[in-house]
């Protein structure tokens, strides 16, 4: 994914996301309109202290 969004943008959109599955289908849009060559997946981990840990994942395919 970084070879087609700069990390800035990486950024704002995890930033601006509601939630972790929320940003990483928008990371995962990005990249498909950015004319990505590959398939594309994003996993977005909230990291904690304890057994509480959230994490999401989604997959996108060119085509």
């Amino acid at each position: 994914m970084s070879d087609y969004l700069p990390d800035d943008a990486i950024g704002a959109l995890v930033a601006s996301a509601s939630e972790p599955a929320v940003a990483a289908r928008a990371l995962v849009a990005a990249a498909l309109r950015a004319v990505s060559r590959d398939k594309v997946t994003a996993v977005i981990a909230d990291v904690v202290d304890g057994v509480n840990i959230r994490v999401s994942e989604h997959r996108g395919y060119w085509g």
